[in-house]
């Protein structure tokens, strides 16, 4: 009940052997209501000597209760004696300072027992708060951890670039350079059958002319090898234009007759739309 002594409480711990320093009922922060539980200060001895089962209480002075540790928030320490800060009344040593007057007494032997209308705090000297407003400059402000938000890595800062390699990087060629030069006007539409019908014509068309003139494509030993290279070139840049033949070179390696392998590359040359039709 919240109209239980605390001197009884005091008085039956001491029977059940406990040295109790101070007995406190609890009250809310801004009404000063009185709450159901009962703060009890236990000396550090008595918690070191005694076993933990003496702790463990469920019943006193007719009571039923549960005893549970303390779990004070975390909040700024300020003095009931001389109202300085991150010390308690117990271990200080320094002259008492009242809230209300400032004389050299503590608090509640002020003989001041009404509200005061225009408060002075006795630590800034300034008119309309206590010393114990938390909203005063002289008040500790609890540090907070706090992730700073300036620091954040950015990952798509970093991120590759696909569109550029290291030599054209080194060369200061930009991104939006290769950009504008890669982008091409869509290929004008055509019909499928005529398109199909002129790439199968180009197709037969060399077909015949490598049958008929087989040496104008023949590599021998004795050909320069500055004359390969610019063969494999100009081979590259067809399958850049052409995705298609790519993989009919690749699917050459499974034919062993040379007139299915030049069918593979006659199809792939009547599948590409990528040359440029009158």
């Amino acid at each position: 009940p919240l109209d239980h002594d605390t001197n009884e409480i005091k008085n039956c711990l001491k029977k059940h052997g406990f040295v109790i320093g101070k007995v406190t009922r609890l009250t809310q922060f801004r009404t000063r209501q009185p709450l159901p539980f009962i703060l009890v200060e236990v000396g550090k001895r008595e918690i070191s000597t005694k076993p933990e089962e003496n702790f463990k209480l469920k019943n006193l002075n007719d009571l039923s209760i549960t005893v549970d540790p303390y779990r004070g928030r975390r909040k700024t320490i300020q003095c009931f004696k001389c109202n300085r800060f991150n010390h308690t009344a117990e271990l200080c040593s320094m002259t008492p300072r009242c809230l209300k007057c400032g004389q050299s007494h503590t608090t509640i032997e002020c003989e001041i027992k009404q509200r005061i209308e225009k408060p002075i705090c006795i630590n800034r000297k300034e008119v309309g708060h206590v010393a114990a407003y938390r909203g005063c400059a002289e008040f500790p402000k609890l540090t907070t951890v706090h992730k700073n938000r300036n620091n954040n890595f950015d990952s798509n800062k970093y991120l590759v670039n696909s569109n550029i390699s290291y030599a054209q990087k080194a060369n200061g060629t930009s991104a939006n350079t290769l950009d504008s030069e890669q982008q091409m006007a869509p290929p004008a539409h055509r019909p499928a059958n005529n398109v199909n019908n002129q790439s199968a014509a180009f197709a037969s068309t060399c077909f015949e002319s490598n049958v008929n003139n087989p040496s104008t494509l023949a590599i021998s030993g004795n050909n320069d090898l500055s004359v390969l290279m610019t063969a494999l070139k100009e081979l590259r840049k067809l399958m850049k234009e052409a995705p298609q033949l790519i993989a009919a070179l690749q699917a050459m390696k499974f034919s062993n007759n040379t007139a299915d392998k030049l069918q593979l590359l006659m199809n792939a040359c009547a599948s590409s739309d990528f040359l440029d039709y009158p």
